[in-house]
């Protein structure tokens, strides 16, 4: 840190603003003006002017006042005038009159930055990921259909505020693809769910993978998308699609994973679903909510999970019958090996859930995606059915995540 002009004569509030500016650099902080999000107008000539009179050269003034980094690479919060990290821009230095005077405390601004990127969790607890599974056969028999089926789930890990929680379908068995799952109450402790059907649907059972987010990681965001969030149920699309920009952008583009959460097919055709992520950069990705042939989508719903691509606590990817066989070779057993991509140190945990359905009208959706032989480097992904449910192909997406 560089406190080489201070002396006995220098004021206290130019010790203390030098001093927490410095520290923002050690904890990563650029230079305000020079964040992605800057837009000031230099009066370049003036200011290499009033800089030679401290003994800058223009390749000092260039690299501490007027460099501006490129978005990839930073994690860069809206421009802030009042942010400790900025420059002084006296009267003169712009061309449209703004100015900026010797900032002397941290801004808001600066103090949200900070929270974000080095999250406190009181008492030494370091929140993690956290999954299972709920099955509308642990609170009923598959025998009684019934539309609401709502189950308690116990965290078993400390969460100091509510966690964020995901549902992903992993079981279906039901005439009609009307199916909802949804997180109805979430406390420290405990989860509440609903696997919710409508309408003719006679849901005989349902499941689903269930994924519980720390609030105190930043690198972990996630959201859901639904295609009624787009257009209206009763004009389906073939495909549906929307941007969904990072409210914080990594250095480089993350890994996103996406997984069905909710689907509304119809008795007419066949049940044809899929969601998948596309264009996924540093600050966006496409998410799609599709179908194929002659089936409607009446509403379909979709979670997603991004993190940075170089964690080696967690990995993720995807899965198909398609990976194994042809569409049009049914079969009701499907299963194969998926390497992680990497060792981890010990056995992780697995949130599975589907992505992709393709089964044949006419007779039950029965579909179970299951996993096994879990070890530090892959696992067994399994995509079964049972009964007289033809189906032609099934996937699912996976998150495996450090212990």
């Amino acid at each position: 840190m560089n406190f080489g002009w201070f002396n006995d004569n220098t004021q206290d509030t130019e010790f203390s603003r030098t001093v927490v500016h410095e520290f923002g650099h050690a904890l990563g902080c650029i230079h305000e003006q020079s964040q992605p999000n800057a837009n000031i107008q230099w009066n370049k000539d003036y200011v290499y002017k009033y800089y030679e009179k401290i003994g800058w050269n223009h390749a000092d003034v260039d690299s501490n006042v007027f460099y501006q980094y490129g978005s990839a690479g930073i994690m860069a919060s809206n421009y802030d005038s009042q942010s400790i990290m900025q420059y002084a821009i006296p009267r003169g230095f712009t061309t449209n009159g703004f100015v900026v005077g010797w900032n002397t405390h941290l801004s808001q601004g600066d103090i949200d930055f900070i929270k974000r990127v080095y999250p406190y969790t009181p008492n030494g607890v370091t929140a993690k990921l956290e999954t299972g599974t709920f099955n509308t056969m642990e609170v009923r028999p598959w025998q009684r259909p019934q539309a609401h089926n709502v189950g308690l789930i116990h965290l078993s890990l400390p969460n100091t505020s509510p966690p964020k929680v995901l549902l992903g379908v992993n079981w279906l068995d039901m005439n009609i693809l009307r199916i909802k799952s949804h997180v109805q109450k979430v406390t420290n402790k405990t989860v509440q769910v609903d696997l919710e059907s409508w309408g003719d649907t006679i849901q005989s059972s349902a499941g689903c993978s269930w994924l519980s987010i720390p609030q105190d990681d930043p690198d972990l965001q996630y959201g859901r998308f639904n295609t009624m969030d787009d257009h209206v149920w009763t004009s389906p699309q073939k495909s549906t699609t929307r941007k969904i920009t990072f409210s914080r952008p990594y250095s480089a583009p993350p890994k996103v994973v996406v997984w069905l959460e909710s689907g509304d097919t119809g008795a007419a055709q066949n049940c044809r679903i899929l969601t998948k992520a596309v264009n996924v950069t540093s600050h966006s990705f496409t998410i799609h909510i599709d179908t194929w042939s002659d089936t409607n989508i009446w509403s379909g719903g979709a979670s997603w999970f991004a993190y940075s691509a170089h964690r080696e606590d967690i990995r993720s990817g995807t899965f198909s019958t398609n990976d194994i066989r042809v569409w049009n070779q049914p079969r009701v057993e499907n299963s194969a090996h998926v390497s992680f991509g990497g060792n981890f140190v010990k056995t992780p945990h697995v949130f599975a859930a589907l992505n992709l359905l393709d089964i044949e009208k006419g007779r039950n959706i029965r579909i179970k995606l299951r996993t096994t032989n879990i070890t530090a480097s892959g696992m067994t992904w399994h995509l079964d059915s049972w009964g007289d449910t033809i189906q032609y192909s099934a996937g699912g997406s996976y998150i495996a995540f450090a212990q």
